[in-house]
């Protein structure tokens, strides 16, 4: 039987986000003497995560604090990488200027799943059942649609106040 697969199948013009969260930990990590370190972490089964997608936490550590760490953002994405979804921590989002920052380059992720409101009385042809395992999508989910978008969330996120001052208080607390 001949081959039936493509010559260029397995190959991606796109960087996979979770290179670029790597790259961006191992950068981290040289600007501050290993003092302070990005970790990416792989989350798997997951009730919140759908299945085909991947995910993944980056946190901000401190190795020579027992391994201290800080969850700056968590993200998912499909096969195709774009779409993805990310949460940022809480505290960036209420930062002034960061928020308008952010949604200057995306828009908020949409507030999917909250429970249908009834359109009739129950029983009803027109009855819409709620659906119980449905979650609400706080303030700090976003959906990012292009490479481009996520290095430009990415550069707010690691810029913003809230950041400098957990990688300011790890370097202080592994140097006393």
């Amino acid at each position: 039987m001949p081959d039936l697969w493509p010559s260029d199948v397995g190959t991606t013009d796109t960087t996979p986000p979770v290179t670029l969260l790597k790259e961006q930990a191992t950068f981290l990590g040289e600007k501050t003497r290993h003092l302070v370190e990005g970790r990416v972490v792989s989350i798997e089964d997951r009730p919140d995560v759908p299945r085909d997608h991947f995910a993944y936490m980056f946190y901000l550590v401190g190795p020579a604090i027992g391994n201290y760490r800080y969850k700056l953002l968590t993200l998912s994405y499909p096969p195709e990488f774009y779409p993805l979804e990310i949460a940022v921590d809480e505290d960036i989002v209420r930062e002034p200027g960061a928020i308008t920052a952010i949604r200057q380059a995306l828009e908020p992720q949409a507030r999917e799943g909250r429970p249908a409101q009834p359109k009739a009385e129950e029983g009803s042809e027109d009855w819409v059942t709620p659906n119980p395992l449905a979650t609400f999508k706080p303030d700090n989910y976003f959906q990012v649609k292009s490479e481009e978008d996520f290095r430009q969330i990415l550069k707010t996120i690691f810029g913003a106040k809230k950041t400098r001052r957990v990688i300011a208080a790890i370097v202080a607390q592994s140097t006393s």
